[in-house]
Formats: structure tokens, C-alpha cells, sequence
């Protein structure tokens, strides 16, 4: 009797262990994690939304805010251990914040890297969004008030 009861034990923690090992292996083939209720193959990533706005050179945020509401379109930020998806519409919002509260490039990739956790640690020096905050600033009421100031300064 006291030999089945060790056999019985034994099983027991042989199952048990072995239950635990899969488990562990099932919870690292779930390094993916999606912060929304969609999947991100239906979102733009950022880099596309990123370029789609250098080529327009000219637009307007309102309109382009509305369309992106109206369009319900998500903005993919893919990262090593997950994917987060936040709305076009408010990915437009924060490079408008960063393009009027931004003096040059540095500070407007310093402002993204602060807001949005995919440019934090962002080199300065990155020609694509340098490109971009030309391109943001111009389209800005702050970026359209430079204008004009250089424009009237008198020499």
C-alpha cells in the first residue's frame, strides 16, 4: 500500500510538472500583444502614414483629422514584443502639437520620443523624420506664422 502511494505521488508531480513546462512554453508564443480591438494587418504602419504626408508637402490638418475619423483608420506602431494601434486621427493631433511646439527637428523628435513610445530613443539626427517636421511645421499655424515674420522682417 505505502508503494502505491509513492507510485501515485510520483504520477501526480511527473503530471504536474509536466503541465507547467507547456504551460511556460504557451506563454512565450504569446509575445504578441495588440492594445486594440483590431488586428494590425488592418492598420497603417506609422512609416507609411509617415511617408503618404512628406509627399503631400501641402494639406490641412483639419481635413485630413476629419477623413481619418470618418475612415476609422488605425496607425500600427510595430515594436520587438508588441504592436500598438492608436487612430489616424490622433497620430495627425500629436505631430500637429509636435510641429507648432517644436523651434527645429531636434525638438520636434524630442517631443514625439516624450509623447508616443515608438520615437522614444530616436536619434536627432533621423533624415526621414527631419523630413517630416519640414513638412509638419510648413502645414502648422505656428510654421505659417514663420513664414510670414520672415517675410515682413525688415533688413
Amino acid at each position: 500500500m505505502k508503494k502505491l502511494n509513492q507510485i501515485i505521488a510520483l504520477l501526480f508531480f511527473v503530471f504536474l510538472s509536466s503541465t507547467t513546462m507547456n504551460g511556460q512554453e504557451y506563454f512565450e508564443q504569446l509575445n504578441t500583444v495588440i492594445l486594440s480591438g483590431h488586428d494590425s494587418n488592418d492598420a497603417q504602419t506609422y512609416s507609411w502614414v509617415n511617408s503618404e504626408l512628406i509627399e503631400k508637402e501641402r494639406f490641412k490638418f483639419h481635413s485630413e483629422i476629419k477623413n481619418a475619423k470618418a475612415e476609422a483608420i488605425q496607425v500600427a506602431f510595430p515594436m520587438e514584443e508588441r504592436t500598438e494601434i492608436i487612430s489616424k486621427a490622433e497620430y495627425l493631433k500629436e505631430l500637429r502639437k509636435a510641429g507648432n511646439r517644436s523651434e527645429n527637428a531636434a525638438d520636434f523628435i524630442e517631443y514625439l520620443g516624450n509623447n508616443l513610445t515608438i520615437f522614444s530613443g530616436t536619434s536627432t539626427e533621423n533624415p526621414t523624420l527631419t523630413e517630416l517636421y519640414k513638412v509638419i511645421r510648413s502645414n502648422t499655424i505656428e510654421g505659417k506664422l514663420d513664414i510670414i515674420e520672415t517675410n515682413l522682417a525688415f533688413y
